[in-house]
């Protein structure tokens, strides 16, 4: 994944100010994590390159830089797109690796951060949620069937460490917390 071509991407669907980018760009983070440490210094790159530009406007009272992709971004972007080489999923999750490591003597004492990554589960789900159902028919249909993934993802996942806890609870004693509340559907 690129966070050249994310930006590229996004500023292919409308023209935005740096923070506005940086908001927006925080609902593709499950899929590629982006800061304003990467994201202003990538923008300032790719308007070297003369993939974007920008024009000075106000918004909010404040003079700021409204990026535009331009068509050598959009050829870019396009070349990228076409490209089937980007195509390499590789997966790695540093959780799933503890948790298939688990032994008798530390798994006990792994159930705290095992109910805390559930709880992160379940909030992010929960706000991926709120997110489809704020934005219904104003995503572009390819971003919102990549968050309508990511969304079935994190209830996968919410419901998988549900199952690790209960695992947890059976072999230590239960714990206080239901590990099987559901998240609730918050997507059609």
């Amino acid at each position: 994944m690129s966070l050249r071509h994310t930006l590229l991407g996004i500023l292919y669907w409308t023209s935005l100010h740096g923070y506005a980018l940086r908001e927006l760009a925080k609902g593709y983070s499950w899929i590629y994590p982006m800061t304003n440490a990467n994201i202003y210094p990538t923008l300032r790159q790719l308007e070297n390159e003369g993939f974007v530009r920008h024009d000075s406007a106000v918004h909010d009272g404040r003079l700021r830089k409204v990026y535009e992709i331009t068509e050598g971004g959009r050829d870019e972007l396009r070349r990228w797109l076409s490209d089937g080489t980007a195509i390499q999923g590789t997966y790695r999750d540093p959780v799933l690796l503890k948790i298939c490591l688990l032994r008798e003597g530390c798994a006990v004492d792994a159930r705290e951060w095992i109910g805390e990554e559930l709880r992160q589960v379940r909030e992010a789900a929960e706000n991926t949620g709120r997110f489809l159902q704020h934005q219904e028919n104003q995503l572009p249909k390819y971003t919102r069937l990549v968050a309508e993934h990511g969304y079935d993802l994190l209830m996968l996942r919410a419901k998988w460490f549900a199952r690790v806890a209960s695992e947890l609870d059976k072999e230590f004693g239960d714990r206080s917390a239901e590990p099987d509340a559901d998240v609730g559907s918050a997507r059609g």
